[in-house]
């Protein structure tokens, strides 16, 4: 209805949907096809956002145009989830779809997906652990999850690090903040405030 594609634009995507849903539907499809097509569902938002744009689209509808985009690929997504359950990379290709779109909650279930899948993975703890620390501020949820991955992978280093680094980050906002509103820290000595 508000032509954001000509015509000859919407029967070049149809034909390629169609395209990528026929060659899905193989016995054997590799990974990399559904990756294909939610990189071409991915670059179609990305087009339909700055034409939105251009045309100044009021932004609750321009956002339910985006919304129903971006449904599209989740579904290519879960799919694909749902074929390679123990591919750890796609469930991180998912959650870091989710975060550009927006979408926090939708990247707090893929990860716990994940994780009842690939409990086994370091990078898929670390990205847990990293996502509710740096993306949601959820300091009390981050360790949890810390502690969570070192009883699974207990001679991780990497996971050590990472528990090492949301502790000394978390600890150096907390003196920050102190500072800030002009309180002790407690352990300070005099000599370095002065």
């Amino acid at each position: 209805k508000l032509k954001l594609l000509s015509e000859a634009e919407v029967r070049s995507v149809v034909q390629q949907r169609r395209d990528h849903e026929y060659a899905l539907r193989r016995p054997g499809a590799p990974r990399s096809l559904f990756l294909r097509y939610a990189a071409f569902e991915r670059d179609l938002i990305d087009l339909l956002t700055a034409r939105l744009v251009e045309r100044k689209v009021p932004d609750k509808r321009a956002r339910n145009i985006v919304g129903q985009q971006s449904a599209r690929v989740n579904l290519v997504y879960s799919r694909a989830i749902r074929k390679f359950k123990g591919d750890d990379q796609l469930y991180l290709h998912y959650v870091r779809h989710c975060i550009s779109a927006g979408s926090r909650k939708a990247a707090e279930k893929v990860l716990a997906k994940a994780i009842a899948h690939r409990g086994d993975s370091e990078r898929v703890w670390l990205a847990a652990i990293a996502f509710h620390f740096d993306s949601c501020g959820d300091v009390k949820v981050a360790r949890a999850l810390a502690q969570r991955a070192l009883r699974a992978l207990k001679t991780s280093k990497l996971i050590w690090k990472e528990c090492f680094r949301l502790e000394l980050v978390y600890l150096a906002k907390v003196i920050a903040r102190r500072l800030t509103i002009g309180c002790d820290v407690p352990g300070e000595s005099r000599a370095l405030r002065s």
